[in-house]
């Protein structure tokens, strides 16, 4: 399925992401009002539970105060204020039962039927049986405050109580929603994810120049800018792979097509240098020995350049068992006369007897570092080839006494025919190939080169291999 625009796909990703947090934020609202009606209902209660029961206290004290009134004067406007206060007494005493009914059941019932009788009979009771009844009241009362002040604190921790638990609930909404919020960007976020890890992939495969045979051009899935993207790079693949066919067919050929004119000069040359042809002047003979030296780097020239191209072709390398210290002893007495004309000390040091790798390919590698070391090396200088395993790599060092090369240089001298301002001290003129060659055939083994020196060479070149690699 194609994803839309890049657009639209974040717009849509915004208001996906919207849902979880408006169903988060309506959920905090109801809580919020839960909370909000619940502490108002709770304050009112408490408000009017403390109000009626100092009114109840008061009007009890006024009670008192006014049948006591009534005993010593004997008048009837007594009489009438007493039992106006016995009335508002027993509507606060009802109007308080009902707010805590459960709590204050039994000291209702009895005190509505003592102030009852109170009123009824305490114009004709002495004064002993009605201070008997106004100490059980006025104990009663005591009583039934205490109660209410000991509910008050139980009901205002039973508030704090559901406060905290909404507020975990609240809390839980919050760590639900975040995680729902949480997989749904990852989830949008996959599908950004993978068409770019496609690109990367492509790309990838572009830099290296190895195109994957399961890789089909067609299946790319994402937004409409990403596929877009995408066909540039099969576009721009398509290109490159033409223009390296190119490329590769003119090394080819002309590498080829060079070889067998330059055999024949070459053979010219042997021919005049004979003399088969008759007697040279001095002039003639050092305008052929120049003939022959130029066309003996061009050759070498050549003949490099065939070797650039098939590393150039080659995909993986052929793993074999190679023995490195008979191959690099082989390596050293092919240049034992060369090195020994530039009265040049090189020492090998290999203690390893076998290893698995490309044969052809680690022979390239040796071969170009050692005539590299030999032709640039000072005369009568030190070269060293030390070859050892060190963890789970190879390492291969070839380092030579010669002129330092300035740190601008070596960045670019594994490109090819790059050429330091170094002189080369032999027949041949450099071409800048040796080390980029150097540098394909490690890649080939999956490995890497890094040039520099150390305190006792001017110049090293430092191959990193792998230990083991499996026959493809």
């Amino acid at each position: 399925m194609q994803l839309p625009s890049l657009r639209h796909l974040i717009l849509l990703g915004f208001f996906v992401s919207l849902i979880p947090l408006s169903l988060l934020l309506w959920q905090s609202n109801a809580i919020q009002r839960q909370v909000s009606t619940s502490s108002i209902a709770f304050t009112n209660n408490s408000i009017n539970t403390v109000r009626l029961a100092v009114e109840t206290d008061n009007l009890l004290i006024d009670i008192e105060r006014g049948i006591r009134q009534y005993l010593i004067l004997n008048s009837d406007p007594l009489i009438d204020l007493a039992r106006t206060n016995i009335d508002k007494y027993e509507s606060l005493l009802d109007d308080l039962c009902t707010l805590n009914n459960t709590q204050l059941a039994e000291f209702c019932t009895q005190q509505t039927q003592d102030i009852a009788t109170l009123s009824r009979t305490f114009t004709t009771r002495q004064q002993d049986v009605l201070n008997t009844e106004f100490q059980t009241l006025k104990k009663r009362q005591t009583n039934m405050m205490q109660t209410l002040w000991l509910f008050l604190d139980d009901a205002t921790q039973e508030q704090q109580t559901y406060v905290s638990r909404q507020q975990t609930r609240a809390n839980t909404w919050l760590l639900v929603i975040a995680f729902v919020t949480f997989c749904l960007v990852v989830i949008l976020s996959r599908r950004l994810a993978a068409p770019v890890k496609q690109l990367d992939e492509k790309i990838n495969a572009i830099g290296t120049g190895h195109k994957r045979e399961t890789e089909k051009t067609d299946s790319f899935s994402g937004p409409k800018e990403f596929r877009h993207i995408f066909a540039k790079l099969v576009w721009l693949d398509a290109r490159l792979q033409q223009l390296e066919a190119t490329r590769q067919s003119i090394l080819r050929h002309a590498s080829h097509e060079f070889k067998t004119p330059l055999s024949s000069i070459l053979e010219s040359c042997s021919i005049l240098n004979d003399e088969l042809t008759g007697p040279l002047t001095p002039q003639q003979r050092e305008v052929i020995t120049l003939l022959e030296e130029s066309t003996l780097r061009l050759q070498d020239l050549t003949e490099q350049l065939l070797d650039y191209n098939r590393f150039l072709q080659q995909q993986k390398p052929n793993i074999t068992d190679v023995n490195p210290s008979a191959l690099l002893a082989q390596i050293a007495g092919d240049h034992e006369l060369l090195l020994r004309k530039r009265q040049q000390q090189l020492t090998v040091d290999c203690a390893l007897n076998e290893i698995q790798t490309d044969n052809t390919l680690f022979t390239r590698i040796v071969e170009n570092l050692l005539s590299n070391a030999q032709a640039y090396g000072e005369q009568a200088g030190r070269i060293r080839i030390h070859f050892y395993q060190q963890g789970s790599t190879l390492i291969l060092s070839v380092a030579n006494t010669g002129p330092r090369i300035a740190t601008a240089h070596l960045a670019h001298l594994l490109e090819p025919f790059y050429r330091a301002d170094v002189p080369r001290h032999d027949s041949l003129r450099g071409n800048g190939l040796g080390l980029s060659i150097v540098n394909d055939c490690a890649r080939l083994l999956g490995g890497h080169v890094e040039l520099g020196n150390d305190d006792n060479f001017d110049f090293m070149a430092r191959v990193t291999l792998p230990i083991y690699q499996e026959t493809q």
